[in-house]
């Protein structure tokens, strides 16, 4: 994960984040952007699976679920992020 301006909103800014790596990441800063790589993804969901096929308890199962959602959110929201600042990039000034 990389950190660049721009970025989670509203409650997801304020809510616990673990990386793939156990990392916990709490976003407090405004215009602070995490950027989710598709590694992340994997990584996350991987831990995810790992648990709820394991012995993990309840808790924890569900808690590294919301990670991988959370994470996914996240990119989702990083790509059209990005897909509109391209868009209004290209688009240029308009003609008069």
């Amino acid at each position: 994960m990389a950190h660049t301006g721009g970025g989670l909103r509203g409650e997801e800014a304020r809510r616990p984040l673990r990386t793939a790596e156990g990392l916990v990441i709490v976003v407090i800063v405004e215009g602070l952007r995490v950027e989710i790589t598709d590694e992340d993804i994997r990584a996350a969901k991987v831990l995810w699976e790992v648990a709820r096929d394991g012995v993990a308890p309840p808790a924890e199962v569900e808690s590294r679920f919301d990670d991988y959602r959370r994470l996914v959110s996240a990119q989702a929201q990083q790509i059209a992020d990005d897909f509109r600042r391209r868009r209004a990039a290209s688009s240029g000034p308009s003609p008069s």
